[in-house]
């Protein structure tokens, strides 16, 4: 990432006076570079010079806003986004000295330090000396200081702020209600899961309408707007929505995309690159934590750029831990899997397709071994994960959801009876196996 701090200084009141600017550049959270820019503004009125010590004597000789134009802009549009300290400021003076000399005004994304600093670091008063003093940052003084305070607060959000806000994620799950789980729609056509409560609710993956969602939530007594968090498993458009997904950044719901897909998200979805949405988290190892739940992403393999993530969620009820592990597109297991399944109280798991079926499908050799290979678990892969995942844990679960299952290549009761027989079979039907569609919401369990 890629970022430049800047910070205007002004000859008078009018916005396009400006007489100096400081650049610090800064990329993958390491400073790199230091500029300052005396300018000559339009005319020789000073009344700040008592603020900046800089009189028109000083800049007489230097080139006017338009004359360092084209190396202002080549420096700030090699980056990602700027920043500044009172960016509205900043930002203003920008413009204003693009439309007095007729310069096309580059709509950048400046984001501000000082609004950072109060709602994601809960720093006030926020102004810079006083945010500087707080976060024990030191710069030199110089030119470029104010810059590179500004700089500096956006490097330590950059490294630590983010997990700090994580820890305290949304209002939710912060009392003794159990929680209730149930799968709004699972197929290659959309997928979402609601974990929640009477105060609010989380949504795994929004691959739905706007439509969808909001006749399934309506069903259960909720809206958008009850939904706290998403949590994004992987980029295929059956498990995110982009239009969707802008509708609940716009609400201010906060969307959490792990970090390794980060490239892979701007890349598909370039929309977002240069929005500056706050709430579209993207986080790494780091346990995510609300109220009395926790919340752990896991990598799995399936065949989607960026890769792709399973979530154990934990509920931390009195003195008793409810955990609910959920992944629906799996290409296969292993031992690692194994153990992130184990111990659970509910289990979301895929159980896509017959084999049979699949293979005598009309779908193309290349799409049968995508399937069977690094695509879904076929209903006697998910019963042999499942069996695996019993064997090593201390407790089982209640319910057993089996989602993903295909339209084409098999059936609800093929599904159903592979995973049910298993239990059966080594008498472990007290285990409820609750079966997900593709357009209508599964049972509501209540933990």
């Amino acid at each position: 990432m890629k970022f430049a701090a800047i910070d205007f200084e002004l000859a008078n009141q009018k916005r396009y006076s400006a007489c100096y600017l400081a650049v610090v550049v800064v990329e993958d959270n390491e400073i790199k570079s230091r500029h300052n820019f005396f300018i000559k503004p339009p005319d020789p009125v000073f009344t700040f010079s008592n603020h900046h010590g800089i009189d028109f004597d000083v800049v007489k000789e230097a080139p006017a806003f338009n004359e360092l134009w084209k190396e202002l802009l080549t420096l700030l549009s090699d980056t990602d986004f700027l920043v500044a300290h009172n960016a509205s400021t900043d930002k203003s003076i920008l413009k204003n000295c693009c439309e007095y000399y007729d310069i096309k005004y580059p709509e950048f994304d400046i984001r501000c330090t000082m609004q950072l600093a109060r709602k994601e670091l809960n720093i006030y008063p926020s102004g810079l000396d006083t945010v500087k003093d707080r976060l024990n940052i030191m710069v030199p003084e110089s030119g470029t200081g104010k810059a590179e305070a500004s700089a500096r607060i956006m490097m330590y959000y950059q490294r630590n702020g983010r997990a700090e806000r994580n820890r305290s994620l949304f209002s939710l799950f912060e009392h003794n209600e159990s929680p209730a789980v149930c799968v709004l729609g699972s197929s290659s056509a959309g997928n979402s899961t609601l974990i929640g409560d009477k105060k609010g609710s989380i949504l795994i993956d929004v691959g739905f309408s706007r439509k969808y969602l909001l006749a399934k939530l309506e069903e259960l007594g909720k809206d958008l707007r009850d939904i706290k968090a998403i949590f994004i498993t992987h980029l295929h458009n059956d498990h995110l929505n982009s239009t969707t997904l802008k509708i609940f950044l716009e609400l201010g719901t906060r969307v959490y995309i792990p970090e390794v897909m980060k490239e892979a998200f701007f890349k598909i979805h370039a929309y977002y690159k240069n929005k500056n949405f706050d709430n579209l988290i993207f986080f790494g190892d780091e346990i995510l934590s609300s109220g009395n739940i926790n919340i752990a992403g896991f990598e799995v393999p399936h065949d989607s750029k960026g890769g792709c993530y399973g979530y154990n969620i934990f509920y931390n009820k009195r003195d008793e831990s409810i955990k609910i592990s959920h992944s629906t597109d799996i290409g296969h297991f292993n031992d690692e899997l194994v153990e992130k399944f184990s111990n659970s109280d509910v289990i979301i798991i895929e159980s896509n397709h017959d084999i049979d079926m699949l293979m005598n499908s009309r779908r193309s050799a290349f799409l049968k071994s995508r399937i069977r290979k690094t695509g879904h678990l076929s209903n006697i892969e998910s019963r042999d994960f499942i069996y695996e995942v019993l064997s090593k844990s201390a407790k089982h679960p209640k319910y057993i959801f089996l989602a993903h299952i295909s339209q084409e290549c098999n059936t609800n009761s093929i599904a159903f009876n592979t995973m049910n027989g298993m239990l059966t079979d080594n008498g472990l039907d007290k285990i409820e196996t609750l079966l997900t569609f593709k357009d209508k919401i599964s049972k509501v369990v209540k933990l």
